[in-house]
């Protein structure tokens, strides 16, 4: 019997970009850096944040990646749900999942939810 499922989240059940870009702008607006262009910031989503932050040369990345926590957020209108994510959760019935199975809709139902 399958115990579990795990999906990546940005990319797969979800759509991120937007929130993402506008999170790490907004980081370097605060400290009064020059914003790195939408596709600089683009070539480092998938990298841990410190990581992202320090490609992107932030003075401090570890600074950075906390700070770009409070504002990810901030504009919940910029994450959307892949239409295909319902398909995928749909086939992953919860008969296979031991009877325990994770309520997509209401992650995006509730204001601190990601």
């Amino acid at each position: 019997m399958i115990k579990a499922v795990l999906f990546d989240l940005d990319g797969t059940l979800i759509f991120a970009e937007k929130a993402i870009i506008k999170g790490i702008q907004k980081c370097f607006m605060m400290h009064n850096l020059c914003q790195p262009e939408e596709e600089m910031i683009r070539g480092t989503i998938g990298l841990s944040m410190v990581e992202a932050f320090s490609v992107l040369q932030f003075p401090d990345p570890e600074k950075g990646a906390n700070l770009y926590r409070e504002f990810f957020l901030e504009q919940p209108e910029d994450i959307s749900i892949n239409p295909e994510s319902f398909e995928l959760l749909d086939i992953s019935d919860a008969r296979h999942c031991g009877g325990h199975f994770f309520d997509f809709n209401s992650v995006f139902n509730q204001e601190h939810s990601l």
